[in-house]
């Protein structure tokens, strides 16, 4: 949010109550707001609000008149000329849940409008259900993805047992139940995504805490790989914590090379020698079937015609 006064913010409220920024006198003064959490469907009418003069500008808007929140949010960007300013939607899921269309189309005709001294920020919660994609209708998540310059993603914290906030120990048939904790006051880790209009990506992380209702964002520098210098060897690897030696002198590397193995051929000037002594004989075997064999003297292909 803006906490300067030459830093205005729009804040379009959809799952947050604005007055909680009224306590907040610095960031409030800055702060235009269009109210679709109070009554979005519009059955209170026109009630004022008891925190309205805090802002700087207040306005109740239905949640469902998307072509409406245009219009304000144009005038509100013409209205601001070149001062610097940011645009922040704290939830795009009531949008999304009425028509996911219509609210890619509102986001895409904000972003028109942007220009360098203005950000539109927008949060998207991935543990809710979305649309269902298609061949038709692309995932919701990759539709933000591609029109974002920027992705910010924040895991959600671990979850503690049911025993440790409520106190008691749940049945079988109910331990798939799983309560988060609404605040989280350790630091978290966050992950930012830069798309650079070149299309080169850059990845930042970083962690990030809320405390005291500041946030304290910390990056977190990439350790540089240093590549040691391996020494080289004429030892092949693996010989040199032998505990027996497998080099061979002079004389055994000559006997070695003099040695004429059986049934190896010799080469050089020599002829090819064997160091066998074959006896040429001649060799014939005899078979005498008998009644154990299975004997057809008839020819099985006599019957075959051609």
């Amino acid at each position: 949010m803006a906490q300067e006064e030459s830093r205005r913010a729009l804040l379009i409220a959809t799952d947050t109550d604005p007055h909680r920024l009224a306590a907040k006198s610095t960031v409030a003064k800055s702060t235009s707001v269009l109210d679709a959490y109070s009554d979005p469907c519009g059955w209170m009418g026109n009630a004022p609000s008891p925190h309205q003069a805090s802002f700087a500008s207040y306005e109740k808007v239905l949640a469902s008149d998307l072509r409406g929140l245009y219009q304000r949010t144009k005038a509100w960007i013409e209205g601001r000329g070149k001062q610097s300013s940011i645009i922040l939607l704290d939830s795009i899921q009531p949008f999304l849940n009425r028509s996911a269309a219509d609210t890619i189309e509102l986001l895409v005709q904000v972003s028109r409008l942007l220009q360098d001294h203005t950000r539109l920020l927008v949060l998207f919660h991935h543990d809710l259900p979305t649309p269902i994609a298609s061949s038709s209708k692309p995932s919701i998540s990759a539709t933000l993805q591609h029109l974002s310059d920027a992705i910010i993603t924040l895991p959600p914290p671990p979850a503690p047992s049911t025993s440790v906030i409520a106190g008691y120990v749940a049945d079988e048939p109910f331990r798939y139940i799983h309560v988060e904790a609404n605040q989280w006051d350790k630091a978290q880790n966050c992950t930012v995504e830069w798309v650079r209009r070149s299309g080169k990506v850059i990845f930042d992380k970083c962690l990030v805490q809320v405390k005291n209702g500041r946030l304290h964002v910390m990056h977190l520098p990439e350790q540089k790989v240093v590549e040691e210098e391996v020494s080289r060897s004429d030892t092949p690897e693996g010989m040199s914590n032998l505990s027996f030696n497998l080099s061979l002198t002079d004389e055994q590397r000559k006997a070695k090379e003099n040695l004429i193995l059986p049934y190896t051929k010799v080469i050089g000037n020599r002829q090819d020698e064997v160091n066998v002594n074959e006896k040429k004989q001649d060799v014939s075997f005899f078979y005498e079937p008998d009644a154990a064999d299975d004997f057809d003297e008839e020819d099985p292909d006599d019957d075959l015609t051609i």
